[in-house]
This record gives C-alpha cells, structure tokens and sequence, in this order.
C-alpha cells in the first residue's frame, strides 16, 4: 500500500485514495486521509516541541516539505526513487530547477473577459487566482510571456475562484499540466467561466 502510494503520490487521478475506490482490491475508501493522518502523527512524534509541531501540522505550507520532514515513507521513497533512476532529494521538489521561456495564449468568449493566470509557481502566482493577469492581444485573445519550470501545472480564473474557466480538451476541475515544452507557444481556449 505504502509503495503503491508513494508511486501516485504525484499522480492528479485520486481513485483509490480519496473519494471511493475502483474496488480493484478491498482497500477500504479515503484510504489517502488516513496516510496523511500516519504522516502527521511521524511528524509530530519528531518533534521535542510539541506546540510548535501542532502549529506546523495546522498551517502547513509545502506538503513535500512536510513529508520528508515526518521520515514516514522514507525507506519507500529510497525504493521508488532507486527503482526510477532518481534521487531521494529530486523527489521533494515540485519540479525543475530549469526554467523554460514560453508563450500562453488563451481564446476567450467575451471581448471583455480578463484572465488571470495561477499555478504551482512562483512566475504563475502560486495559486493566487488575481496576481498574474494575462495581457489583451486581440478582442478574443489574451496572452502572457513567462518562464515555466517542469512539470508546469496552472489554471485561468477571472480574478477569483468562484471564476475558474472550463478549459476545451481539459477535464472538469484538473489543472492543466505541461511536463515538457514542445513548443514555445503554448494556447488553449476558455469555453466558459464557473
């Protein structure tokens, strides 16, 4: 179980660890809220500051950050990454250190509608939805210029979440992902506002 996770633990697709399960095995449901409960637990039991330790499990900020400091699923990690040709410290890394250039345009369906840009980046607002705002080049298309590190992952809003946009080609609620740059000019089309 433990091994599967660490596998996944990178994966947006949450069958059989929140949510229910496909019933491939008899894995009980929500079985990632318990894990993370185990991984709360090893990180406080680290800890000789025990009010200090609850304050970090209650306003942690960077989820990989907080893994490896719980050493929970350590000798699984050493495995996986051996398994994948890695490094155990490349695995706490949300992504490259390597930035590349590129160009994002987004087609809109209003001549009015402005966009933002977020994502897990600094350069993208780091899921702030009304920091990074994408420039007017047509009536119907907005872009923005910036440098990604690998895997990109990012979202348009309308400045708040409560205006996410439905992206064409892009499931209901993922974020899209960019794990590597094939071209410099990346475009995709808001279908509608949520």
């Amino acid at each position: 179980m433990y091994r599967e996770f660490v596998s996944r633990l990178k994966d947006e697709k949450l069958e059989d660890w929140l949510y229910g399960t496909s019933k491939k095995d008899d894995r009980p449901n929500d079985l990632g809220y318990w894990i993370g409960y185990k991984i709360k637990e090893a990180y406080f039991n680290r800890q000789n500051d025990k009010h200090k330790a609850v304050n970090d499990i209650l306003h942690m900020k960077d989820p990989l950050v907080f893994l490896r400091e719980s050493g929970f699923l350590d000798s699984y990690i050493q495995d996986y990454t051996h398994s994948e040709s890695n490094t155990f410290d490349d695995f706490f890394k949300e992504y490259s250190d390597e930035t590349y250039p590129v160009q994002i345009t987004v087609k809109v369906p209003k001549p009015d509608d402005e966009v933002y840009i977020t994502g897990n980046q600094p350069e993208q607002g780091s899921w702030n939805p009304s920091t990074v705002k994408m420039n007017r080049k047509k009536a119907y298309e907005r872009t923005i210029n910036i440098r990604v590190h690998l895997p990109a992952q990012f979202k348009f809003t309308g400045s708040s979440w409560s205006r996410e946009a439905e992206v064409k080609g892009i499931s209901t609620w993922l974020n899209i992902k960019v794990d590597s740059i094939r071209s410099k000019n990346l475009q995709y089309q808001v279908v509608s506002w949520k």
